[in-house]
């Protein structure tokens, strides 16, 4: 439909003990990277990256993805397009895949569709799997307030629950954008205090200086709005 976005996804099924990288692959591994080649006046966001898991591999930890994932990416056609018309959407994506090994992957893929002055039909084929995506999609809580601090060896980040949170926290792990903060493969310890939450963990070796904002995804099973909601959350901290 002319002007409106509309969603894509990349499909990733990997063998099993075989996995992909994240956005940021942690000690080993290159992200996944898709390069779009669009018609005339369309635009294509940045992958959307549902949240990862960590995979250890003796003194390395790598952030990844395992068993079948959707990399989902938003593109905008121009409000001017002509209707009645099909559109050819051209990408090339690269990867990394890897167990005991790694191996590179590239492909091109091409998808044509029916430009149409109303609203399209979701595929049924797809609905449930790009459902399933954006459940993992991390999600943006302002009433959830966070800072970080560091010491000589330390990085923490502390968490402060808005008052209608009544859920608890037992697990959680974050998942750094940057590279050179934390130690990947060291554990991270929980504790509760009297502010809220407080999330310690080994200081990178790597680190050059003191950063000004760490910015994240703070993963837990028991949900950042209560037990059942949203298992990502992104952060921004001071």
């Amino acid at each position: 439909q002319p002007g409106q976005p509309f969603g894509v996804a990349l499909r990733m099924k990997m063998d099993e003990h075989w996995h992909t990288y994240w956005q940021n692959p942690g000690d080993s591994g290159l992200p996944t990277e898709i390069e779009w080649t669009l018609p005339e006046g369309f635009t294509a966001g940045e992958i959307q990256w549902p949240y990862p898991q960590i995979i250890v591999l003796e003194m390395l930890a790598s952030y990844g993805h395992e068993g079948e994932i959707l990399l989902l990416t938003e593109i905008t056609p121009p409000a001017t397009l002509s209707a009645d018309q099909p559109v050819d959407l051209h990408a090339y994506a690269t990867w990394l895949v890897c167990e005991e090994i790694c191996l590179p992957g590239e492909s091109n893929y091409s998808v044509s569709l029916q430009v149409k002055n109303t609203p399209p039909e979701a595929d049924k084929k797809w609905t449930t799997a790009f459902a399933e995506a954006r459940e993992k999609l991390p999600v943006s809580i302002d009433d959830w307030k966070t800072a970080f601090s560091l010491t000589d060896s330390t990085v923490l980040i502390h968490a402060t629950p808005p008052v209608w949170f009544t859920g608890d926290l037992t697990d959680v792990a974050f998942y750094p954008f940057g590279e050179n903060l934390i130690d990947y493969v060291s554990p991270q310890k929980l504790h509760l205090t009297s502010e809220g939450f407080l999330l310690t963990m080994k200081r990178s070796m790597f680190m050059a200086s003191r950063p000004d904002i760490v910015e994240g995804v703070l993963v837990s099973n028991n949900g950042w709005r209560g037990e059942g909601s949203e298992k990502a959350m992104v952060i921004s901290a001071a």
